[in-house]
């Protein structure tokens, strides 16, 4: 081929050669699958970045033609002369270490991106590997069901994706229990933390517990872990909660009794006050002022009169917050309402109550019709 005495180049046949080359060697083009992971210019379709995990996995093998080694940064490259090993290439960051395929984040996976997957970042991301329900495009990623039981986390936002907020239901982890009466006190109201300290969404624990998985991480057993926060510590000790039993011991707020069961058990404030406070100085909110010692082992239901605490004290007004609430301020052990201002009165057997100059003084004059005092009605305290 000569032309004027000379050769005519050949270059620009050997670049398309080179071209078409490439483009079939980093095609990766198969009959019984259909897969074409670049183009006839050897490039990977748009979102590639956020899309190439689903394709690279479980070994690489799909990487290898085009890149080179997965495995060993000297003989990575490849055709393409872009090696998995970079740290990074057009800003955007890469696998520095070499690309690993026992996935692609770490177990447990406690991050942002996580628990702020969206339905778009699942899309594009997360559904490479990952399935809301079984099976998982891959074989080895959970679905996400594994331990959002209640359903999609897409759709069912944080706490109500395994159990509503608080716990409401009938079977685990959305068991009621005593929830709603916890749940509706002053200063505890929407907060876990109170009886479930440092084992909220994104901790190991809560992870460990949602887990459902075979094998030495499947923790998913009844009841949900109890860890009080160290303010409803009982003056008697920490605060614990007995998983057979299903009880807690040495919380505040009941005096450091030991609770009726969590799930069957109920205190009745018009009859069981003794449940939570009892003679003595044992505990923060134990009675022993003036002359309980005498009228507390006289007031008991065998008398036939009323259940003793109750005697003296009316119930209505322990719950009228103008008074001072009986459960206002359970997040302190110091009791903020006198139990002076709510003796007497209602269906108690007292008529009067003057309080003295100091705690645990005063003078009682008792309904008439109690027959209490009779002879001399007026006593002090």
């Amino acid at each position: 081929m000569m032309a004027n005495g000379r050769i005519r180049p050949l270059w620009p046949v050997l670049i398309s050669v080179l071209l078409a080359l490439f483009a079939t060697g980093c095609s990766n083009s198969t009959e019984n699958g259909g897969l074409s992971l670049v183009d006839e210019q050897g490039n990977h379709p748009a979102g590639w970045v956020s899309s190439h995990p689903g394709f690279a996995l479980p070994d690489g093998g799909n990487c290898v033609p085009c890149h080179g080694s997965v495995t060993s940064a000297a003989e990575s490259g490849g055709i393409s002369g872009v090696s998995c090993f970079l740290p990074s290439r057009n800003g955007q960051g890469c696998h520095v270490n070499g690309p690993s395929f026992t996935g692609i984040h770490g177990v447990p996976f406690r991050t942002a991106e996580h628990f702020l997957a969206t339905d778009n970042s699942f899309a594009s991301v997360c559904s490479n590997c990952h399935g809301i329900d079984p099976p998982s495009p891959l074989a080895t990623a959970p679905p996400c069901r594994t331990c959002h039981t209640a359903g999609s986390p897409l759709t069912f936002l944080d706490c109500s994706s395994c159990h509503s907020d608080p716990p409401g239901g009938i079977a685990y982890p959305n068991i009621e229990g005593a929830h709603p009466v916890h749940d509706g006190l002053t200063g505890v109201t929407g907060v876990c933390d109170s009886c479930h300290n440092g084992l909220g969404t994104g901790t190991l624990a809560h992870y460990n517990a949602a887990n459902a998985r075979p094998g030495k991480d499947a923790l998913r057993v009844p009841p949900g872990d109890v860890a009080f926060l160290s303010n409803f510590n009982a003056q008697s000790g920490p605060g614990s909660f007995d998983n057979a039993a299903l009880t807690c011991t040495n919380v505040s707020c009941h005096g450091g009794q030991t609770t009726p069961n969590w799930q069957t058990g109920s205190i009745d404030p018009n009859t069981d006050c003794e449940s939570c406070h009892v003679l003595g100085t044992t505990q923060f909110n134990s009675f022993v002022s003036g002359r309980h010692g005498t009228h507390v082992p006289f007031f008991v239901p065998a008398f036939g009169v009323v259940p003793t605490c109750v005697a003296c004290h009316d119930t209505v007004k322990l719950a009228d917050p103008a008074v001072g609430a009986h459960y206002d301020n359970l997040v302190t052990t110091a009791i903020d309402t006198r139990a002076s201002v709510t003796i007497g009165g209602g269906t108690t057997l007292v008529q009067t109550y003057v309080p003295g100059p100091t705690t645990g003084t005063g003078t009682c004059t008792p309904d008439p019709a109690s027959g209490c005092h009779a002879a001399n009605p007026t006593r002090p305290w």
